[in-house]
Order: structure tokens, then sequence, then C-alpha cells
């Protein structure tokens, strides 16, 4: 496979030396072909770091977490960084103190790059956290880093993804919900020519879009879904592609498929074990109509569905964003778009006013411009982090998909720094 970007990469400042062992950072889809082109390239790799597969092997290459660093990195080393929140990263390593090592970002060889992916092992794809995947599926996941690591940049507007909320009603009724669907007694099912509007108006501002979400609640309960992918595809050259995530606990009618099948849609199933019952089915249908997919097996997840008050100073704000997993998933929902799924969320329970920098209206008078500075201002300026207990990477898990009966009472709580 021959991965070119869709964007120009103008500047990737650091080059890297053969002469210097490599460690590896990230070990999704863009760090498994990343490793795979260090390996045919003759770079030595000393290590991954992982925090999913930390204490695992691959290609007789030690699997470590990012506290493990320092251990290896005795004696100059290049650290290559293929995950999306790279700046995020580079500032956990400027704490450890870290002396010997150079930070080089993964673009400087996804510019443009030549990797075998039939030669990849199973072994790599499950420790990526998905199974094989088409060559199609890989290339937009790379265009989805790309954008990822250049967005905001030399004045493009670049959108790597953005997720459509559908509706809020859902399948299943998880106490921990990070999208805070246990909160809703009353849901919203939107209207799919309004939902694609609201798209187009977007797409036509942007300069790149990567991934369109489609999400809910669960999207499979959604009885206009082949309406709007059939909507949303007739401008098929404004984004990369579309991508359903489901729950595992709906086949959808045969119909349905052929609709994915004429958008070239792509489905990321969620595994929640006893939770996820029809996964077995969904498979068996997918692979017949020959659609992509992914299925994400969910250990756990971060502690994070519930509202907290905070007096925090800017100082702890930054922090809470910066570490922050989602602090880039753009949604489109009840007309406006938002900064992430916990606010758009928060503010459609009425759990937190709409104030301005929350939320930006969707309509035909919104300019390229303030597109631009809704999207490039920090979540935690406008003081939104506040009501969020933190999604950071270290933060606190539970076991996924917990069922409640009823919807949980909204309560907002007082948490003390």
């Amino acid at each position: 496979m021959i991965y070119k970007s869709p964007i120009k990469i103008n500047s990737v400042e650091q080059s890297l030396d053969k002469n210097i062992p490599v460690i590896l950072v990230g070990f999704k889809i863009e760090g498994l072909l990343a490793f795979h082109w260090l390996k045919e390239h003759g770079y030595r790799i000393l290590a991954i770091v992982s925090k999913e597969n930390a204490g695992a092997r691959y290609f007789d290459i030690p699997i470590i977490s990012e506290t493990d660093l320092p251990g290896f990195c005795q004696n100059f080393v290049q650290i290559l960084i293929a995950v999306k929140f790279q700046e995020a990263f580079c500032t956990r390593v400027q704490k450890m103190g870290l002396k010997n090592i150079r930070l080089i970002s993964a673009l400087k060889i996804f510019g443009e790059m030549s990797v075998d992916i039939s030669d990849i092992p199973q072994a790599g794809w499950i420790l990526a956290g998905t199974k094989r995947q088409s060559e199609k599926s890989v290339r937009y996941a790379l265009d989805v880093f790309v954008y990822e690591c250049l967005k905001n940049s030399d004045g493009r507007l670049i959108i790597p993804t953005i997720d459509i909320v559908v509706t809020e009603k859902c399948s299943l009724r998880c106490r921990d919900c990070s999208n805070l669907m246990q909160y809703y007694t009353t849901t919203q099912i939107y209207d799919a020519e309004h939902l694609a509007m609201q798209f187009d108006i977007i797409a036509r501002l942007a300069d790149n879009i990567g991934d369109v979400h489609i999400l809910g609640g669960e999207p499979f309960v959604y009885d206009h879904l082949h309406e709007l992918l059939l909507r949303l595809s007739r401008n098929k050259g404004q984004y990369g592609r579309l991508k359903l995530f489901t729950n595992g606990t709906i086949v959808p009618a045969d119909s349905l498929l052929e609709v994915f099948v004429e958008t070239d849609s792509f489905i990321s199933i969620s595994d929640y074990g006893k939770h996820s019952p029809k996964i077995p089915s969904l498979i068996a249908k997918m692979s017949m109509y020959g659609i992509d997919f992914e299925i994400k097996t969910i250990n756990s997840w971060q502690r994070c569905g519930y509202f907290v008050t905070r007096t925090d100073s800017p100082e702890n704000l930054k922090n809470k964003f910066d570490g922050c997993c989602a602090k880039d998933l753009l949604t489109i929902q009840d007309g406006s778009l938002f900064l992430c799924p916990f606010i758009s969320n928060a503010v459609r329970l009425g759990a937190v006013k709409n104030i301005p920098g929350y939320g930006i209206v969707i309509d035909h008078s919104l300019s390229k411009q303030a597109l631009y500075d809704f999207i490039a201002t920090p979540g935690w300026k406008s003081g939104i982090c506040r009501y969020c207990p933190g999604r950071g990477f270290n933060a606190e898990t539970v076991e996924p998909a917990i069922q409640t009966a009823s919807p949980l009472h909204l309560e907002i709580k007082d948490e003390k720094i």
C-alpha cells in the first residue's frame, strides 16, 4: 500500500536517524503502520509505548507504559510519536525531565509512505485494537491522524472528525456513559434533512474533513438512518467516510445494509460482552454484504459520566483540557455545533446553560472565520471544562456498560480540588 497525505505537510522539523534507536509511541492503526515502516527501512526499534498493551511483546520488541520511558532513555534515543494528541504527550515527557531524547512526529513518515499491509500479522491488528483492516480503511485512518496533527495550522480549517447525534434514544442504559445518555428521560429523534443541511454548512466552510461519525444513543434505533446516509453521501467529496458506532445489540434490516454498501459506509462495533449479544449475527451480515467494519473490545471505561462544578484556576482547567481524550470531538446536536459530546449533552439536558463559547448555532449566517475561531479556541478558556470530572488518559476506570433500570437523577456534584 502506498499512502500519500491528502493535504500538504508543510513542516516537520526533525528527521529520523538510522544510527539512533527509536522508541515508538502509540499502537493504534497509525502506530502499527509506523512500526512496520520502521522495520522495513532498517531502523532499530527499542520499545513501543502503549498503555493498553504494556507487558506484551511484538516481534520480540517490549511494549511498555509511559512511566517506563526513563529506563529506556539512559542513552540517546529518538521518540517517534504516532498518537493524535502529540502536544499533550510532549508535555508529559517534558515533566519527566528526560534529557537524552529527540521527539519526532510520525507526520514525518506519513507524508508519503509505502507499507505492505498484507505482511502485518493478525497479532498486530489485535494489539492495535481491531480486526485486520482493508487498504481503504487504513487510508481513512491515516487521513484522520494527519488531519488531527495539522488542525488549526497555517490558517486551514481542518476537522479530523465530526459527530452527528441522530438521537439520544439507546438500546442500553449504561450507568457510566460518558455521553450522558443515562440521564435522559425524554429523547429527541432529529430530522435527517436538517442534520444533513447543518453538516453541509460546516462542510462548505471547512478545508478538510475526515471521518463523519453517526452516533446516538444507538443509531440503529433511528428510523431515518437510511435517509441520512443517502443524503450525506450526495456530497462524498466533502469528507473522508461515514462511520457509524453501534453497541452490538441490533442487527439492521437488509434494506439498510444495502444503503451501507451504496454509501460505502463503515461500522464500528463496541463489544461489551454479554451486553452486546448480536455481534455474531452482525458480523455474518456485514461479511455477507462486504461492508467494512471493526470490532472494539471494551474492557473498561473512564469514570466521567457525571457532572461537577468547580471554581478551578485557569491553570487547572488548562491541564484538564490538555489531558482530555475527547477535547476535539466536535458534535452536531440539536441545531448547534459543540466542542465535545459532554458539553453538547450537558446543554441538551439543561444541566448547563448554552452560553457563548459552549456551542455555535449552525445556520447560513455562519462564516468560515467564526467557525475557525470557535473550533480553535480551547474549551478551557470558555469554562466548559469545569463541569466535567475529566477524561484524562490516566483517569479512574470502571467496568463498562453496567446497566441501570431507569434514568439516573440529574445532579451536579460540588467537587473540591
